[in-house]
């Protein structure tokens, strides 16, 4: 039982021993929780037909809705689902 709670106690530590998670960078910038690194890949959103059927969204979410055709960002309750980017002209690189 003892030699099952080490176990246990070591693999909680390790797994908060971190802040950052960086996917193809070995240093992910302090302020992120999760930074991506890709010369040719892009980050691929969740993808929502209906944003209704999101049961319980939360501020801070971001979804494509299919619908709208557009990137939606939310700041409160469903309704507030904001479009941030609805072109590929409205997104801009940067280095």
């Amino acid at each position: 039982m003892k030699k099952n709670t080490i176990l246990l106690s070591m693999f909680l530590i390790g797994v908060n021993a971190f802040g950052q998670v960086g996917i193809n960078t070995a240093n992910p910038h302090p302020s992120a929780s999760l930074e991506l690194a890709s010369t040719n890949k892009a980050l691929y959103l969740n993808r929502v037909a209906s944003t209704t059927v999101i049961n319980n969204p939360q501020s801070g979410m971001i979804i494509y809705d299919l619908t709208d055709k557009c990137i939606k960002a939310y700041q409160g309750s469903p309704q507030d689902g904001q479009a941030v980017l609805q072109e590929a002209a409205d997104l801009q690189a940067r280095s």
